[in-house]
């Protein structure tokens, strides 16, 4: 599964504290191990906070901050967005910064 991977996405919702409990510190540190273990020397890796409705703000339960925070001990060259794939908001951005991470491995 994480073989030779490149790149990797992770992403929760921030409409959902379970979701995010999944990847908080706990769990980020384990998770980054495992796919740096199985990678090519370096990797690319942005994290998502997504949002799949109407706004970022409906029924949020996770702010921009809380998804930052989950970064602080890591890598700078991962990034944190808010995306929205139903409005496409974020996503052109978190791609570019992905594609262009890529470019310097």
């Amino acid at each position: 599964m994480y073989d030779g991977a490149s790149a990797a996405i992770v992403a929760f919702s921030v409409t959902s504290q379970e979701s995010y409990g999944l990847i908080d510190d706990a769990h980020m540190k384990p998770c980054f191990e495992l796919l740096t273990k199985h990678a090519p020397k370096h990797q690319a890796i942005i994290v998502l906070g997504t949002e799949g409705g109407s706004g970022m703000d409906s029924v949020r339960s996770i702010t921009e901050e809380m998804g930052k925070a989950l970064l602080s001990d890591h890598d700078q060259r991962i990034g944190f967005y808010e995306v929205n794939a139903k409005r496409n908001l974020g996503i052109d951005a978190a791609l570019k910064m992905l594609a262009t991470n890529l470019m310097l491995i």
